[in-house]
């Protein structure tokens, strides 16, 4: 293994790891998130203790949950999904080119901004409620 590989891997925190399972499963414990993933009681505490990543219950989890497995691995996003600055930068380039066709006429600054706002609240929105759809799918499943 490389070094900058071997640099980037361990940065990974097993104990982080699994604190995201606990958050994501609602586990009130180590051993109820075992309970939960079907492994035995004291398998997680042994991930922790000896630095083991758990790529099957995250590959699970990730695909059960709907959410990122390199959010759950590493606790950053994905470099796939846009950052809000870049989902800004996205908005606003629509919408000069929606007034360069003149879908949009008369289009200011201001009114540029203040549809960048409205859509940016709105996507922000959307984001909080399948979130809130997620949460509740687990509570009931």
């Amino acid at each position: 293994m490389n070094l900058k590989m071997q640099d980037k891997i361990s940065n990974v925190s097993t104990r982080d790891i699994c604190e995201r399972l606990r958050n994501v499963w609602e586990a009130k414990s180590n051993r109820h998130l075992a309970e939960i993933l079907g492994v035995g009681s004291t398998t997680v505490n042994t991930w922790v203790r000896i630095n083991t990543i758990p790529i099957k219950e995250c590959i699970y989890t990730s695909q059960e949950k709907g959410i990122s497995l390199d959010w759950l691995v590493t606790g950053k996003e994905s470099s796939e999904s846009l950052s809000d600055s870049s989902l800004e930068g996205v908005i606003k380039e629509t919408l000069i080119d929606a007034f360069e066709i003149d879908v949009i006429p008369n289009l200011d600054a201001q009114m540029m901004n203040i549809l960048t706002k409205m859509l940016m609240k709105n996507i922000s929105q959307a984001k909080d409620e399948q979130r809130n759809k997620l949460l509740e799918e687990q509570r009931a499943g």
